[in-house]
C-alpha cells in the first residue's frame, strides 16, 4: 500500500482498529432476522420445521454411521454414538487414530475424536465408515501385539 514505515504503521494501527470494531461488537442484524423469525408465525412454524427436518437428519447418519461400521465389523462398541445427542459426537477414536485419519485418509477432527455430524452425508458415509474401520484395524491390532 505505500513504501513508508510512518504511513505503513498508521494504517495499521487505523486497520486494527477496524477489525477489532467488526469482532468485539455483535452486529443486530442476527438479532433483527431472529425476532423477525419468532414474531412471525409462518416464519416461526417454517423455522420449526426446518429444525425437525435437520435434527431428523443428523439422527439418521448417527444410526447409518454406527450401522456401517457394525456392517464393516470395526472393532469396538460404537452404540455410544447413537446415544448421544446434538450436532457432534464423541466417537471414542484416540488421538493417534484421528490423526491417520487426516494425514492417510484427509478427514478432519478434533484430536480428541469429536466429529461434526452436519459434515455426514450419504455422498460422503461409506468413504468414513471405511477409513475409520481402516484406522481402528491398524491402531487396535498393532497396540495388542505389544
Amino acid at each position: 500500500m505505500t513504501t513508508s514505515p510512518e504511513i505503513a504503521a498508521k494504517l495499521k494501527g487505523q486497520m486494527a482498529r477496524e477489525s477489532r470494531a467488526l469482532v468485539s461488537n455483535c452486529p443486530s442484524f442476527g438479532a433483527k432476522i431472529v425476532a423477525t423469525v419468532l414474531e412471525d408465525p409462518s416464519l416461526y412454524a417454517q423455522w420449526q420445521e426446518s429444525l425437525r427436518i435437520m435434527s431428523g437428519r443428523i439422527l439418521k447418519m448417527r444410526q447409518a454411521l454406527v450401522e456401517g461400521l457394525q456392517k464393516h465389523g470395526t472393532p469396538g462398541n460404537w452404540s455410544h454414538i447413537t446415544r448421544q445427542i446434538g450436532m457432534f459426537s464423541f466417537t471414542g477414536l484416540t488421538k493417534e487414530e484421528c490423526t491417520l485419519l487426516k494425514n492417510d485418509h484427509h478427514i478432519y477432527m478434533t484430536q480428541n475424536g469429536r466429529i461434526s455430524l452436519a459434515g455426514l452425508n450419504t455422498g460422503n458415509l461409506d468413504r468414513f465408515v471405511k477409513a475409520v474401520d481402516t484406522v481402528v484395524r491398524q491402531t487396535r491390532s498393532e497396540s495388542s501385539r505389544l
